[in-house]
């Protein structure tokens, strides 16, 4: 496994577009490419949880709240966040976007009190905000780098909606280019108009993966220069009614009862 696997998985469960706008989730440190063989799972990221994870050989960590939820203004070099950046050991974070998913927090705790019925008492928007949307990401391949560079894309955490993941479209074209004084093309010959075979691919990036993805295209990517566009995805108009925060609902009668008295 690699990091964007576990990725791709925590997003499936707890997608980012449910978590709070104030929120700071998602992938807070590491590289979506890197190997991944232990991840531990916890509440808050302290010091011992750094120090267990290490005895436990694991190369990332899930910690329910956010290790990094401001802006950091000093990193001492004995905390959990200097340990982690320094030994490459990925952190993520689901918090409030764990508590509006289906079966997340609000579901668990709702179940412990019985509530039946339920809804949002403040329903999510189905729109992402521009903070975490997404992006569409287009780029054009040569048909026989076409896997090479899929493949990389994916690992850096792109292609994921919903439970699937590995989602593209592809469509084959032509591409032209003509190379100036200077250009070392990977095809044909500068000072001369080229047409070449390609594929458009396109597929869905996260913004918290962006970076990484967009790093990956450059690093599979044949040309010296690949062509590409990140377009933000525009927020749908509805809303979803079965995500959101907090529930509240009609109480089963024996679900709480009063102690006995003394």
């Amino acid at each position: 496994m690699i990091l964007g696997d576990l990725i791709a998985a925590m997003e499936a469960l707890a997608p980012l577009t449910h978590a709070e706008s104030w929120d700071n989730v998602g992938l807070l440190a590491g590289d979506p490419a890197q190997a991944l063989t232990k991840v531990l799972l916890t509440i808050d990221y302290t010091r011992e949880v750094a120090e267990e994870g290490a005895r436990l050989g694991c190369d990332a960590v899930v910690a329910y709240h956010p290790p990094i939820f401001s802006g950091l203004k000093r990193i001492p070099s004995d905390g959990p966040i200097a340990y982690a950046l320094r030994n490459g050991v990925a952190l993520y974070s689901p918090h409030t976007a764990l508590d509006a998913a289906p079966g997340g927090t609000n579901d668990v705790l709702a179940d412990v009190v019985g509530l039946t019925t339920r809804a949002p008492i403040r329903a999510r928007a189905a729109s992402a905000s521009a903070r975490d949307g997404g992006f569409k990401l287009v780029t054009f391949v040569p048909e026989e780098a076409v896997s090479r560079v899929s493949a990389a894309l994916f690992a850096a955490g792109a292609g994921q909606i919903g439970k699937y993941a590995h989602c593209s479209f592809r469509t084959a074209g032509i591409g032209t280019f003509f190379g100036e004084a200077g250009a070392t093309p990977v095809v044909g010959e500068a000072g001369k108009l080229e047409s070449v075979n390609e594929v458009r691919l396109e597929t869905v990036v996260p913004t918290a993966a962006a970076g990484a993805v967009i790093a990956a295209l450059r690093s599979a990517h044949p040309y010296e220069e690949p062509a590409f566009d990140l377009v933000r995805l525009a927020p749908a108009p509805a809303e979803d009614t079965a995500a959101g925060s907090s529930y509240g609902c009609a109480l089963r009668s024996a679900a709480i009862t009063a102690p006995a008295a003394a």
